[in-house]
């Protein structure tokens, strides 16, 4: 998924504008939603395992010099939820984007660890 896809999809100008955009398919009309979840999904490959959001952010936010910002690898993600094998409510230690939520949901659901 490209950012310019992004910005179609969710009808936005700049990347900023993006977890706004979100909040409000999120609180608006059903359908509109299920729309955009379906062509979000078509344009990943059906292949919910990852961040479909983390490589945009990366190269567009991310302030790798100035800060030493870094997001965390979905590999990671794998390897701790993998490391951890938690049940009940999961902790985000890096407070970032959710990859590493998303990575123990996709093993927890996916991979039937139980």
């Amino acid at each position: 998924m490209t950012k310019e896809e992004v910005f179609k999809i969710f009808h936005i100008e700049d990347l900023r504008d993006l977890p706004d955009a979100v909040q409000a398919l999120l609180e608006g009309d059903l359908d509109t939603r299920n729309r955009v979840y379906r062509e979000l999904i078509r344009l990943n490959n059906n292949d919910m395992s990852f961040d479909w959001f983390q490589e945009i952010y990366e190269s567009e936010l991310s302030e790798r010099k100035q800060k030493k910002q870094d997001f965390t690898p979905n590999s990671l993600g794998i390897l701790c939820s993998d490391l951890t094998n938690q049940t009940g409510s999961i902790h985000e230690p890096t407070a970032g984007n959710g990859s590493m939520i998303i990575a123990d949901w996709w093993q927890r659901c996916f991979k039937k660890i139980p």
